[in-house]
C-alpha cells in the first residue's frame, strides 16, 4: 500500500512542533523564575 510522503513525516514534523512549543514554554517560564530565585524573591523549601 502506498502512503503518501506527507502522511509519513506529519507525525514528526507535529512531534516537533509540540517539542518547540514546550522549551518557548520553559524558557520563558525560567526567564520569569531565574532571577526571583537568586535575588531571593522567592524561597525554594526543602524536605
Amino acid at each position: 500500500m502506498w502512503i503518501a510522503p506527507s502522511e509519513k513525516v506529519a507525525p514528526s514534523f507535529r512531534l516537533i512542533y509540540k517539542s518547540r512549543l514546550r522549551i518557548q514554554n520553559l524558557r520563558r517560564t525560567r526567564g520569569l523564575l531565574l532571577p526571583r530565585l537568586l535575588s531571593g524573591q522567592v524561597e525554594m523549601k526543602t524536605n
